[in-house]
């Protein structure tokens, strides 16, 4: 792919068939494309996209259309690494949610894949914005199940790395501050584990106006007055 077919509209309609397996029709991609356009001018700048990109794919059978519905051909084999990262997140994700513990080092390989959120930076429309958000959420989940892995096999310190990594990418998730802290605090490192609760509780009030979950507030109290915690 030419790097000046990659920044066109129809490598933009390339990514929208890729996401959408099951297709999407003309007035589907006029909603995401032309939102404003008239079903005269949707229906005009969409063949003209649609041409456009059959072309730069060479063959004219790979998007396929079937009652108004356009996607990618079930014969093309596309690798595409959105793709991938989903479902091998999802399938890791949902068996450890049947009791099954997932391998590390799968986590590892499947956060490897995810490079950055889904067409960050360029000019694509707001159709992405749902796939970027489904992404970005499972790489959260992932990051969260690898924290809770290495903490599973006593490696606290990288654990504690990688719940900094999941905080730094949401500074405002309590769930993550928590962890955080009790982790620190497991390792000995009780003014830390209070350091952070600090300075999660500045963000939020600057941010938010609003405070720790009672949750959070609890576990930074049982760790300032180690003393009176029961």
């Amino acid at each position: 792919m030419s790097p000046a077919f990659a920044a066109s509209k129809p490598a933009e309609l390339l990514l929208l068939l890729l996401c959408r397996p099951t297709g999407v029709t003309r007035d589907e991609v006029g909603l995401a494309f032309w939102p404003d356009a008239s079903s005269l001018k949707v229906k005009n700048s969409f063949h003209v996209m649609l041409h456009r990109l059959r072309r730069a794919l060479g063959r004219d059978d790979w998007v396929a259309s079937d009652r108004d519905r356009y996607r990618v051909a079930s014969t093309v084999v596309v690798d595409f690494d959105a793709h991938r990262f989903q479902h091998g997140a999802q399938a890791l994700l949902g068996t450890a949610q049947q009791g099954v513990a997932p391998n590390l080092d799968t986590v590892d390989h499947l956060l490897g894949l995810y490079d950055g959120e889904f067409l960050q930076g360029s000019s694509a429309g707001d159709w992405h914005l749902e796939v970027r958000e489904r992404l970005r959420r499972l790489h959260g989940e992932l990051i969260r199940t690898r924290a809770q892995l290495l903490e599973a096999e006593g490696r606290m310190a990288e654990a504690a790395d990688t719940w900094r990594t999941l905080l730094g990418r949401d500074h405002l998730d309590d769930a993550a501050c928590r962890a955080l802290m009790l982790c620190e605090a497991s390792r000995g490192r009780r003014i830390e584990a209070l350091r952070v609760y600090e300075a999660f509780a500045r963000l939020l009030d600057e941010e938010l106006g609003a405070a720790p979950e009672v949750e959070t507030r609890a576990v930074f109290d049982a760790l300032r007055c180690p003393g009176l915690s029961s």
